[in-house]
């Protein structure tokens, strides 16, 4: 089969009858006592690809028709905005090769898939993931394709943050908006410490950081809307949470456990803070670690979603209001009915086949990992 072209991608939207007007994103009304609930789409890590490192089949044709799916489902629930929470094209090779053509072919699967998500009733946004960019400090920095394809980067591709959010026509790699009466902050963690703070206050050093700058902008962003009731996307885990005893304030416990341990936000500590003192944040949303995840600090949920195609055709229809969240999972993303603001810290056990299948692959990859494999 001969690699798919954007142009053939836009076809495949045509032909599922997916091109039309695109509804204006809901404008704010005053805030009253109770704001109208907002409806979203979300999903995390597809890792979308034409081809999947040494293998020469093409994949282009049926990661398209998955995600027409979404879009279909999409102008059923008609959300207020769709979101996917990072790593939304992974690379062409196995190794994260800095090559011209891996940066070439990277370029070309967002032409192909990105389009299509555009296709959705109303605006799509991205988060930056670690496996979507890459950077040497992260933060502002700006950088070039040849520095990137000759510096061996942290994020492993060799396209930069602002080359990313110019193709997605993102306003920034960190950036806020407004669904409904929502305020929405979708959050970088792609970037190396650039402060003393301290990055083991979760048991762990983080692997992750958000910078200085965008700390500083979270804390604005807090105070101009604190009326409004706030969602949160990033996607790497603003927490490092014990797996056996969980937060201690609600959520999963055991916590399905992931592959990586510390390849987290190291100072998502000083951002949890700075949310439980708003006392108007309802829920933060995160992918990166691919497991149904989800627990609780400070009366704010933090879910993070299976990915998806790999796993199956996982993602979310989500509707928030002041007092309730309602998720509903699609295929292997679970799907929860909880209470908000304030949040019962009472702990559950999670789903025991999701649970079960986490310590498999998390011993599977491991395993593989001391055999060299």
């Amino acid at each position: 089969m001969s690699e798919m072209t954007r142009r053939e991608a836009m076809k495949l939207i045509g032909a599922a009858g997916l091109i039309g007007p695109v509804l204006p994103w809901t404008t704010n009304t005053a805030m009253g006592t109770v704001p109208r609930p907002v409806k979203f789409g979300v999903f995390a890590d597809p890792h979308y690809s034409s081809f999947k490192y040494d293998d020469p089949t093409n994949y282009a044709v049926s990661y398209a028709k998955g995600l027409i799916a979404f879009v279909e489902r999409m102008n059923e629930f008609q959300p207020d905005f769709v979101i996917n929470l990072g790593d939304f094209v992974t690379p062409r090779e196995r190794r994260y090769g800095n090559t011209p053509e891996q940066y070439a072919g990277f370029k070309e699967d967002l032409g192909i898939f990105w389009p299509i998500l555009r296709a959705a009733p109303c605006p799509a946004y991205g988060v930056v993931g670690n496996h979507d960019v890459g950077w040497i400090r992260g933060g502002d920095e700006k950088v070039s394709t040849a520095e990137l394809i000759a510096k061996g980067q942290t994020g492993g591709h060799a396209l930069s943050k602002d080359e990313w959010c110019q193709i997605l026509s993102m306003p920034g790699r960190y950036y806020a908006f407004d669904a409904g009466d929502f305020r929405c902050l979708v959050l970088d963690g792609n970037n190396a410490q650039d402060t003393d703070a301290d990055n083991a206050r979760d048991g762990l050093r983080g692997a992750y950081w958000i910078d200085q700058p965008q700390l500083e902008w979270i804390k604005r962003e807090l105070v101009a809307h604190q009326d409004k009731f706030k969602l949160v996307f990033c996607h790497e885990e603003l927490h490092h949470t014990d797996q056996l005893r969980g937060s201690g304030q609600g959520g999963w416990v055991p916590l399905p456990p992931h592959y990586k341990d510390g390849s987290y936000v190291g100072n998502g500590w000083q951002v949890r803070e700075l949310f439980e003192k708003d006392r108007k944040v309802a829920a933060v949303f995160h992918g990166h670690y691919h497991k149904n995840r989800w627990t609780v600090y400070g009366s704010i949920h933090y879910i993070t979603m299976e990915n998806y195609p790999d796993q199956g055709e996982n993602w979310a229809e989500v509707t928030v209001s002041s007092n309730r969240l309602q998720m509903v999972g699609h295929d292997k993303q679970v799907g929860f009915d909880l209470a908000m603001l304030p949040v019962d810290p009472t702990s559950i056990a999670p789903p025991q086949d999701i649970y079960a299948e986490a310590v498999r692959q998390r011993k599977e990859y491991h395993d593989k990992k001391r055999s060299g494999g």
